[in-house]
């Protein structure tokens, strides 16, 4: 007879543990995963209005105008003007478009291992073109030989529903 009650108890007891918790209404939680982007491609505002321009003229070009290519949000050719490590202990390329001082960008990564500036000079022309690695699109950065030299893969989207603000 003692059994009954050791049974019955054991069973109230797990029976409690495997029942979900109530939830509290006061608080949401999101888990988000805010791993930083391998590499990155930081560009300044002269340079954003350019391409933005640039994308303008090509969807109506004056009269007389020779067309041109939509930038497709590819920067243009740029020059690398240094490489070095920047006060987040990150790796940069700093580029500029020749003949425009306000159009730069700079390429950023974690300072790793494998570390892709050393594809890089200073002085080296970098073209960039739309292309998927590793699964994500992005961009491809090539030497002027057309050799790639690193991926920026496009940011990750943010979750659908997310609003950071609370």
């Amino acid at each position: 007879m003692r059994t009954l009650p050791c049974t019955a108890a054991a069973l109230a007891l797990a029976v409690a543990l495997l029942s979900p918790a109530p939830a509290d209404a006061r608080r949401v939680y999101r888990i988000v995963d805010n791993a930083p982007e391998p590499v990155r491609l930081d560009v300044s505002p002269g340079l954003v209005a350019s391409m933005a321009a640039a994308d303008e003229a090509a969807r109506n070009p004056r009269p007389g105008q020779a067309p041109t290519a939509p930038s497709n949000g590819a920067p243009p050719p740029m020059q690398v003007m240094s490489i070095g490590t920047n006060v987040d202990g990150e790796r940069e390329v700093l580029l500029q478009q020749p003949g425009q001082p306000g159009n730069t960008a700079a390429v950023r990564w974690p300072n790793q291992a494998n570390d892709p500036s050393v594809l890089f000079h200073v002085g080296q022309t970098v073209q960039f073109d739309h292309t998927a690695s590793e699964g994500r699109e992005g961009l491809m950065a090539r030497d002027a030989q057309g050799r790639p030299l690193t991926h920026i893969p496009e940011p990750a989207p943010a979750p659908q529903g997310w609003n950071p603000q609370y």
